[in-house]
């Protein structure tokens, strides 16, 4: 199952974090996306399509604007969101068969739709990475399996199959959701050739006093709770002042797989940023949505800002001073 920056949160509650839960146990795979499949269509603002009945996830980002910089190309920054893609298409609101229920052999009569333009301007869609840039080991690994995962089972055979009791893969694969020794194999396979570790099988919930206590304060005057892995990978939800966001710190060396899906990419702006404490950001911002990139030194990461779901507005200037708060010095 594809993995994305929006599904790994649903759960999550500031007043009811379980710790030391798996956030994607296989014994749990069908409910979780016939739970997606389900709920999405209702959203306030959709973040989730279906490619192939799986999940994935919708949000945007902009054509790039580097003026006053000298830099003829994205490369010679090492940024830019083009740098990120894994492609793009062009899409519209279609139905998508949602995947099969829990030891049912039907899917529900009425087909669920995922419209998820935030900006209501533009139908073109982009995954991008959130692990690093294009030329990075992180990069091409997660590219790799997410090409692989869309085109497995795509009729859910093996699924149905495995069920949801748990299985041999879960200690080793748990991060994956690996449900078939053909998963399993093709895991190995990347990270053989990437050079790189897997990420621990589970994972800790955690408040935001827990987060800071190991990780230091990610983002000033703003409240947040999230999840960690044992490598340091670390995810939450939060809010900043009115506005709502996921920041996730992803290291370096280690194969993750999450990525977040882009829409609206004509209607968006670009620039680099210098932050307060001195550290070189990417920005893209819209009127419903706005990104942080920043590729530090032992990790990438990356801040979604989801402004359509409040009713105020950003400006290039607040969204810069936005990014002034958020500790990316020491992340």
């Amino acid at each position: 199952m594809k993995v994305n920056i929006r599904d790994l949160m649903d759960n999550i509650e500031d007043s009811s974090v379980n710790l030391e839960e798996d956030v994607v146990s296989t014994a749990r795979i069908k409910e979780m996306a016939m739970k997606k499949v389900n709920n999405n269509s209702d959203n306030k603002t959709n973040t989730t399509k279906h490619t192939s009945g799986k999940t994935a996830v919708i949000a945007a980002i902009a054509v790039a604007l580097v003026a006053g910089l000298g830099i003829t190309s994205y490369a010679e920054f090492g940024g830019g969101l083009e740098n990120l893609t894994f492609g793009t298409e062009q899409t519209s609101e279609a139905p998508v068969k949602p995947a099969p229920a829990p030891g049912a052999s039907d899917t529900p009569d009425t087909p669920v739709t995922f419209p998820g333009d935030y900006s209501g301007k533009s139908n073109n869609t982009a995954d991008i990475s959130l692990q690093g840039y294009s030329d990075s080991p992180e990069y091409l690994a997660s590219k790799e399996w997410n090409e692989f995962e869309m085109n497995y089972d795509t009729d859910w055979a093996i699924l149905n199959e495995v069920g949801n009791d748990p299985t041999e893969w879960d200690e080793k694969y748990g991060a994956y959701t690996v449900y078939s020794q053909e998963m399993a194999d093709k895991i190995d396979e990347i990270t053989a050739k990437y050079d790189l570790k897997l990420h621990s099988s589970r994972c800790t919930s955690a408040q935001q006093a827990e987060i800071e206590e190991k990780f230091g304060v990610l983002m000033s005057d703003a409240t947040y709770v999230g999840y960690y892995f044992e490598d340091g990978t670390l995810q939450v939800d939060g809010n900043y002042g009115d506005f709502n966001f996921q920041l996730r710190r992803t290291v370096k060396g280690v194969l993750d797989t999450v990525y977040l899906g882009i829409n609206g990419i004509d209607d968006y702006e670009q620039w680099t940023y210098t932050t307060a404490s001195g550290v070189t950001v990417y920005l893209a911002l819209s009127e419903g949505q706005g990104l942080m990139i920043a590729d530090c030194d032992n990790s990438f990461v990356v801040v979604n800002a989801m402004l359509s779901w409040s009713d105020s507005t950003m400006s290039k200037e607040q969204f810069e001073a936005w990014a002034d708060k958020v500790n990316f010095a020491d992340l």
